[in-house]
């Protein structure tokens, strides 16, 4: 916990919370049953026993508020009339938007999302597969990180080891994906095939440990395109890889039976031909430093960073970041970050990759 509060000392709001948390994420993995049985095995040590005990007594009726479909419908049934139907042609916005929501959830993943989708879609030509497949898996890869909005921002930011708990519920975030894609009409197809990204050949991924003959080429083109792109980011816990060490890192997961040899192939074929040159101009008006220091602020550096980065002072930095939210028409960090993961302004970071 924060400064290693304990007991009464943590403030009675967060132990509720405490306990909220963990029963409606149970709750949405196996009833009202496996809920109770939780905090009640915990309700001597992670937990305020009292608090634990009234929910346990109450429990049916608490998470009754939780049930999905009352939700789902509810909030479908609260849309203003007209209702808005979505054109074949209007997905690929809608879809990418989606996605780079999901990516907000740590300034390490913006962007990601997209640039799954971009590189995923090159590979498939690639592969040679036709023209429809290669257009679904871009859509796919667009939304394959949606659930990472189920699991918690601090697990995503943080810079140590996970705990056993932390990593479940990051595997837990491609169960997400296929739940949330799946609950809308038309998009079953790509709920198949976005929540395979962390599966392996070897059964060693998850969340379905689903063997080789489960996984048709284009799940095995999404996963090798995740793992490069992923390891072309930085994270909390590690500097960015460098295209030959990433290169490397995918060539051995063919070796070892988890990644698809010619998928890693068409993805490492793919991902040499997207370095793209400078622009000669930028969306909005952005100027050359305008667009360092927008890519700087979309990873979540702070104006003192941002200025060592590139050698001017904070304030400086600060100038320029006023300057961009009044190009923009935006007032807010996420708001310029979906702006640069929109116009693909992400790219490589001035002077030297995130540490």
């Amino acid at each position: 916990m924060p400064r290693h509060r304990v007991g009464e000392a943590i403030a009675l709001a967060a132990r509720v919370v405490s306990v909220a948390f963990d029963a409606t994420l149970f709750h949405g993995l196996g009833g009202s049953a496996a809920a109770t049985a939780v905090v009640r095995q915990r309700a001597r040590g992670k937990y305020d026993p009292r608090i634990a005990d009234a929910f346990c007594r109450q429990a049916e009726h608490v998470l009754a508020a939780c049930e999905m479909d009352a939700a789902w419908q509810a909030t479908l049934d609260s849309e203003p009339e007209p209702h808005v139907w979505l054109a074949e042609s209007q997905l690929d916005a809608a879809l990418g938007a989606l996605g780079a929501f999901a990516d907000l959830v740590s300034p390490y993943l913006a962007g990601h999302s997209r640039a799954v989708a971009e590189l995923a879609a090159s590979a498939a030509s690639w592969c040679h597969l036709p023209a429809a497949e290669c257009a679904s898996l871009r859509l796919a890869g667009l939304v394959h990180d949606v659930g990472r909005a189920g699991v918690s921002a601090g697990i995503w930011n943080k810079s140590g080891a996970l705990a056993a708990g932390e990593r479940e519920r990051v595997r837990l975030h491609a169960y997400f994906t296929e739940r949330i894609l799946a609950r809308v009409s038309g998009l079953g197809e790509l709920a198949d095939v976005a929540a395979l990204h962390h599966e392996r050949l070897d059964g060693s991924g998850y969340h379905r440990r689903a063997p080789a003959a489960a996984q048709p080429m284009r799940a095995r083109v999404l996963a090798a395109a995740d793992v490069y792109c992923a390891l072309r980011e930085a994270r909390p816990h590690r500097a960015a890889h460098t295209p030959a060490t990433a290169a490397g890192v995918v060539r051995a997961a063919v070796e070892s039976g988890q990644l698809d040899g010619d998928a890693v192939q068409a993805v490492l074929g793919a991902a040499g031909n997207r370095a793209q040159a400078r622009r000669r101009s930028w969306p909005a008006g952005l100027s050359d430093r305008e667009v360092d220091v927008l890519r700087l602020l979309a990873r979540g550096l702070s104006n003192r960073q941002i200025g060592a980065r590139l050698s001017v002072s904070p304030r400086t930095a600060g100038n320029h970041i006023q300057h961009i939210y009044d190009k923009l028409g935006v007032s807010t960090r996420p708001a310029a970050t979906l702006f640069a993961i929109q116009h693909d302004l992400l790219g490589t970071l001035p002077a030297q990759e995130m540490s």
